[in-house]
Parts: C-alpha cells; structure tokens; sequence
C-alpha cells in the first residue's frame, strides 16, 4: 500500500477520509461526470438520475431481500432527508430508469474501481510483479422466454437456468479487476473460453495464479508471447519425469513443452495457431504438510525459470494464496446473495451481476481504507463484518448531512477489528450438505409443475401409473 498510518485522534480521521476515501473519490461529481461523458451515457434531468439509480441499486443489493421495493424506498427516504420532492412508492419507474442505463455503465463502474484500488494499492506487488487471480462458477437465474432465448437448463438442474463467469481478481486488495459472462452450455462458454476473451486484460508486470483447469499449452505459450507470467497447477493428465530436462534442485526443473499438433481444430482464436511449437517452463513438486493431514503432492508448472531469484519455497507460499479466489467468490454468491439472480431478460441479469461487482468493489475500498488505518494488509480485513457494518450504517448515512456521514464512515472503519486467520494450504471437499426441507426439488417451472397436477397432467399420469403398479 502507498501508505500505512496509525491515527490518534479524529481530525486526523477526518482528513484522512478526505485523501483516501477511494470510492467518494471514483463517485465524486468530476469523476462521475466524466465517466458517463466517456460511456456516451446522455440522460434527462429527472429524479432517478444514473447517481441515484446507483446507489439504489446498491442499497437493493446490500438489502435482506434484495427487492426493488427495498431501492425505492431508500431513494424516498434519502429525497425527503434533502428536502426533495418525493418519487412514487411503485417500482414501475425504478424499473424502467435502471433498464434504460447501458450495460456498459454498469461494467465500466465495476471495472474504474477495480482499477482505482490496484494503483492505490501495491501490496499486490510481488518481486515486482502484480498478482491476478483467475477462477469461474455459475450462477441460477429464474426460468422466462427471454432468458430461455440465450441461457439454457443444465444437467441436474433444479429448474433454474444457470449462466458461467469468469473472474479475474487482484491478490492484493481483493477486488475485481474484470469479468466475462457466457451461457453454461454450448460452444465457446468453458472456463478457458472465458479467459481468453480477457486476453487483453493481461499485460506485462502482470503474474497469473490459476488452477490445473487453464493449465494448457496455449495458455501458457500465449501468455509467454504476451511477456505475462504465470503459476499454474499441472494438469492431472499430463506426466512428470524429473530425470528430464535442466535440473535446477530437488523435484525442480526446467522442461520442454511440445506444441500437440493434434489438438489444432480446438482452438478458438486464430492467433494461437501462430505460437512456436515448443516452449520452456518450470516444473516444480512441492508437499503441503498440515499437522494431522497427509502429505499433499502438488506439481506447478511457472514462467519463473530464475532458481535463485524465485526459490522453491517462494513459489509454494505463492501458491497457497490461490485459494483466496475462492473466498473472494464466494463472498460475492453468500454474502451479497449472488448465487440465484432475480433478472427477467439477459440485459438484466448481465447488469445485475455487474452491479453485484459494483458493490462488491465497494465494500472492498472501505476494507482498504480499513487496512490503511490499521495497518494490516487489506486481506486480513473480514469482509462479513464489513458488510455487517456498512448494511447497519448506510440507512443512517443516506439521510444525514455531510458532516455526519464522515463521522459514520469513521465508525465504520474504526470497527473493522477482527483479523481473519490465516490458512494456507485450505482444502474444501466441492460437496454441499444434504437439503434439510422434506420437500423433494424443484426440477421444472413452477408453473409447468402446478398445472401438472391437474387431472390429464403429466404428474397426475405419473401418479396414476403407480398406482397401477402396486395394484
């Protein structure tokens, strides 16, 4: 970080608000204006502006129930605290105003303060390079004609429709540095799909922290050819011989990879299939001991080809901090309630998740301003008290002069006390626990399963059936 202080007292707070409140300073008028010129964002000066719709968006997002009606009443609380004219207790208006804004409105806000955290930031700097970590999931989203007309049922499902993203986050602060979207199934939608499409993203300084999955020669040979570096997990299929190659230590080497000729018609971009036909990398075995736990074989494949400038140990502490994405992940789908969206057309569930972005960034400035005010890395900071904090402030904040909302924030950053412990080496089993409702799933529409108990339906058939059976 540019700065680590210990304050005293509260004038210090105050200005220290004023220097490093990161997202007053994003969503600060100039910036903000700015920003909406270089989308191309032109609105009429209405009471739901972009700013407003903004925060109410934010406030459905940090609500409970993450209603639309839980947005309107705050924009209703927040006009009458100014002294405005008050908008409708409807959503219709709430509605409309937020679909009319683009998409890109949404996901160049995410991506300015992503970008706004990493050059404040430079504990993500390691041995001169910033660190990124790569990683996917789904997401369930309600059954309409317009989502079924992009997005389609998965196997197993419960009946929702699912979509797939691809997150790139920074180690440092934790924050979203950019996203990719795509349907669950079908060509061009796999994880690796994704990342390629966020190639630009990636430039040199840059170190990749990923797992096996994106372990792939043209992966590696393009982020070479981009001067990018990487550590990845080996591929499970792929052998390992350490009586080959230039050896550099124990279970350390460095090894030729061979370009699989036989896999050329699967790839996607034209431009890989000008990459050499071989490249040099860095096979390293490492062993994750944890007291009353086996030992844990881990193979890594790097760029790092350096034996003294990035020892063996460097890149095994290195590598224990890739499950940290993990946790970023699942911060966004528990904590902000990402898992199921609420969006009735594609647009929208695009903009929703953005905006869930949005607000996750957020909460990741305040954690920043935290850590700079206590003097941790921002990492140690709990995000769940974090957004405990901000949910039990922001009514206040949103109806309350200016003055006041400064000595709120303070409160706020002051209360991020607890450290989160740290882990390395986590293991979690990919499993959930079993439903505990006596209820079996949902696995079609709700309203293809009411009218299937209907006499003549398919349930009432089935029923029918077997009963039968046991006649």
């Amino acid at each position: 970080m540019k700065k680590a202080i210990n304050f005293i007292n509260r004038n210090h707070l105050k200005s220290f608000i004023n220097e490093f409140g990161i997202f007053n300073k994003v969503f600060s008028g100039a910036v903000f204006a700015n920003f909406l010129v270089s989308q191309g964002i032109e609105y009429r000066s209405r009471a739901l502006t972009p700013d407003v719709l903004l925060w109410s968006f934010i406030n459905q997002i940090l609500d409970g129930d993450h209603t639309c009606r839980a947005a309107v009443a705050s924009v209703i609380a927040k006009f009458k605290a100014e002294g405005k004219k008050t908008i409708s207790s409807a959503t219709g208006a709430y509605c409309q105003a937020r679909s009319k804004l683009p998409e890109n409105f949404f996901s160049g806000l995410a991506k300015l303060l992503g970008k706004t955290l990493d050059e404040y930031c430079d504990e993500a700097v390691w041995k001169g390079f910033k660190i990124k970590l790569v990683d996917g999931s789904d997401l369930k989203m309600p059954v309409t004609e317009q989502n079924l007309s992009e997005y389609d049922r998965a196997s197993n499902s419960t009946g929702l429709l699912k979509c797939r993203i691809l997150g790139v986050f920074s180690l440092g602060h934790g924050g979203l540095v950019d996203l990719a979207i795509a349907p669950f199934k079908g060509k061009g939608t796999g994880e690796i799909s994704l990342l390629r499409s966020l190639y630009d993203l990636f430039k040199k300084g840059d170190l990749l922290l990923m797992d096996r999955l994106f372990c792939t020669f043209y992966e590696m040979a393009n982020f070479l050819e981009k001067e990018v570096e990487f550590v990845i997990r080996k591929n499970a299929k792929m052998k390992s011989d350490f009586r080959k190659g230039k050896k550099i230590g124990k279970c350390d080497h460095i090894i030729k990879l061979s370009r699989p000729w036989n896999r050329v018609d699967s790839i996607v971009h034209d431009k890989l299939l000008n990459l050499p036909n071989s490249i040099l990398v860095r096979e390293v075995k490492i062993s994750i001991k944890r007291k009353g736990f086996k030992v844990k074989e881990v193979y890594l494949l790097t760029s790092l080809l350096d034996p003294k400038k990035y020892t063996k140990k460097d890149l095994i502490d290195l590598y224990m901090k890739r499950w940290n994405v993990e946790v970023d992940l699942r911060s966004i789908k528990t904590f902000l309630k990402m898992d199921v969206l609420r969006g009735k057309s594609p647009s929208m569930i695009r903009k929703e998740i953005w905006m869930h972005m949005i607000t996750y960034n957020y909460i990741r400035t305040i954690m920043f301003d935290g850590a700079l005010l206590h003097n941790v890395d921002p990492r140690q900071i709990s995000f769940k008290e974090t957004l405990q904090l901000v949910r039990s402030f922001r009514p206040l904040m949103s109806v309350v002069e200016k003055k006041k909302i400064e000595e709120f924030y303070i409160e706020i950053l002051e209360g991020l006390k607890d450290r989160v412990g740290n882990r390395p080496g986590r293991i979690e089993p990919r499993l959930v626990r079993n439903n505990t409702m006596r209820f079996s799933l949902l696995k079609k529409s709700r309203e293809e399963t009411r009218y299937g108990f209907w006499k003549g339906g398919w349930a009432w058939e089935k029923r029918k059936k077997d009963r039968n059976a046991v006649a």
